[in-house]
């Protein structure tokens, strides 16, 4: 009981004082698949996926396919492939596991460098024992099909992963297995080991809960060779809250675990003390270590009372990706995808439905910028705003709708609205005949965050034009031929510091002049072809409004 006390303290305390830990601040609400479930391969029941994505739709290493889905059926394990992660294919079964459920898989083009020409590996409970370690199992795969080199994982005695008794009484099989390719193996720091677990643990004796009631809670572990391994803590690191009415009171568990820049993110299952019976949903936490974990006070995020009838009865058991390029192939502007269990009735089917989610923008890390910060008012001259819309470690928001909004005045604003780009921008163009200043403020419509920082642009008064613009057409008499062209002459302006004049001819520049020239000739014109003229001056950047003449 004083374990568990001070485990949910600190928690809470974790809570009360780190809100930027929490779903709200990171990401964007999940959107569930309208035509939900995605996956439901009658008369086989299809639950606890483990999916896997890869660009390069594999490299050959078995089916190609961008996305690959493990999921109980309940034994054996069956392979599923899918082009876009919703509509999806059965493989079939996979052979050389025993009673395989509740599995990961890993896949990686380098063969885990291991050097024995595996690209697959899983881990999965074997459900005949879930009371000693032998009920953890391992294998390998070429193709993620047909699995070879099984064998029963090991624990270290000193921190076993299941003991028999207190909070360890049972395995009920992995969650998450993240592999660290650059593992660094620091003892006392199980998140630099080249293999880190968090798996499902049932405990059973322990306060808060009656009458020895058996409730799951989710561990950690962490190993050099995904095989020997060893338990971190002697507390699971999330417990259920021990309120027997709350929605994840008696269980916690079943964990996705994805990690960001600076963040760990959990996705995991909750019941109260019905549990088997009537999974209550899926919740979030996040965590900056990967061992202290803080809930979401939104949570759960799905619900059993959702309304959604494929999973009327169990919403639970996910598998979630993370991508920060957003999945580029094919690209969908989503950082994060969602598998996840239904149960439609106590005799119904179990299918497996589809959701995404988003980094949400961050107000204080996204930028506005204008650049020139000072134009001239004259309608024409224009600052460019840069809005780049960020998430809270600086990964661009892709795919959002912005807006610009001045705080008063009569500037023009163009575009009214854009959508930020690969690199989280959108580009505005500002002009004004108004000498004034102008504040902007950019708001990311999508998920309604206004950007904290603004940018300002003074529209002042720039140099006035040349005091008159004449032209007339002139002749080049060669005695064989004859050439003909336009002479613009002007007076000077009567703005000081004058640096030079720019000549137009029908809107577009042909020509700089310096601050001592008042003419220009326009050589190899046609007669009596009407043609426009305009000529400005200018200081660096700041450019009088035009004087325009026409010659015929």
């Amino acid at each position: 009981m004083r374990d568990y006390l001070l485990r949910k303290n600190v928690l809470l305390l974790l809570f009360c004082i780190c809100p930027c830990l929490l779903l709200a601040d990171y990401w964007t609400p999940w959107t569930e698949y309208p035509a939900n479930p995605v996956y439901s391969p009658l008369p086989d029941r299809a639950y606890y996926p483990t999916v896997q994505y890869d660009k390069n739709q594999f490299s050959g290493h078995g089916i190609s396919a961008y996305y690959k889905m493990w999921s109980d059926s309940p034994a054996p394990i069956s392979l599923a492939i899918s082009s876009d992660g919703i509509a999806w294919s059965t493989v079939g079964d996979t052979t050389g596991l025993i009673n395989g459920r509740h599995s990961v898989v890993l896949y990686d083009a380098d063969g885990f460098e291991d050097g024995d020409g595996y690209y697959y590996k899983i881990w999965y409970w074997n459900s005949a024992d879930s009371t000693t370690i032998n009920g953890f199992r391992h294998a390998k795969s070429v193709d993620g099909l047909t699995w070879a080199l099984e064998g029963s994982c090991t624990q270290d005695p000193s921190f076993p992963l299941v003991s028999g008794s207190g909070y360890f009484v049972n395995f009920f099989g992995p969650s998450t297995v993240i592999y660290n390719k650059d593992a660094t193996n620091e003892p006392g720091n199980p998140m630099t080991f080249r293999y880190v677990l968090y798996y499902i643990g049932g405990a059973a004796g322990l306060l808060p809960f009656p009458n020895n009631l058996q409730w799951d809670n989710t561990c950690l572990a962490y190993s050099t060779d995904g095989i020997n391994w060893t338990r971190y803590g002697s507390l699971p690191v999330l417990l259920p809250t021990g309120n027997l009415v709350d929605w994840d009171g008696c269980y916690a568990t079943s964990a996705s675990v994805v990690k960001t820049q600076d963040l760990y993110h959990m996705w995991y299952s909750g019941s109260t003390p019905n549990g088997d019976g009537n999974i209550k949903g899926i919740g979030y936490a996040s965590s900056p270590d990967g061992i202290n974990w803080t809930r979401a006070l939104t949570n759960p995020i799905f619900a059993v009372t959702d309304g959604k009838a494929w999973r009327n009865l169990r919403t639970y058991a996910c598998s979630v990706l993370f991508d920060a390029d957003y999945f580029g192939e094919p690209a969908d502007n989503k950082a994060l995808k969602m598998w996840f269990s239904g149960l439609s009735t106590p005799s119904g089917v179990y299918s497996v439905g589809y959701a995404t989610s988003n980094f949400l923008t961050n107000a204080a890390v996204s930028t506005v910028i204008a650049d020139p910060v000072e134009v001239v008012a004259n309608g024409t001259s224009k600052s460019t705003i840069t809005v780049t819309l960020k998430a809270t470690e600086g990964q661009p928001i892709v795919g959002s709708t912005v807006t610009l909004t001045p705080n008063f005045g009569s500037s023009v604003i163009t575009p009214a609205s854009g959508v930020s780009d690969a690199n989280g921008q959108v580009i505005f163009s500002v002009s004004d005949t108004v000498i004034e200043t102008v504040i902007y403020t950019a708001t990311d419509t999508t998920n309604n965050v206004v950007i904290t920082e603004k940018a300002s642009v003074s529209f002042v008064e720039g140099p006035l034009p040349p005091s008159r613009l004449t032209g007339k057409q002139k002749k080049n008499d060669f005695s064989v031929v004859y050439e003909l062209f336009n002479l613009l002459q002007w007076g000077i302006s009567p703005t000081a510091g004058i640096e030079g004049y720019y000549v137009y001819r029908n809107g577009v520049k042909i020509a700089t002049v310096g601050a001592s020239t008042f003419k220009y000739e326009d050589h190899n014109r046609k007669k009596r072809v009407a043609t426009h003229y305009s000529v400005t001056s200018f200081i660096g950047d700041n450019e009088s409004s035009p004087i325009n003449v026409i010659i015929k």
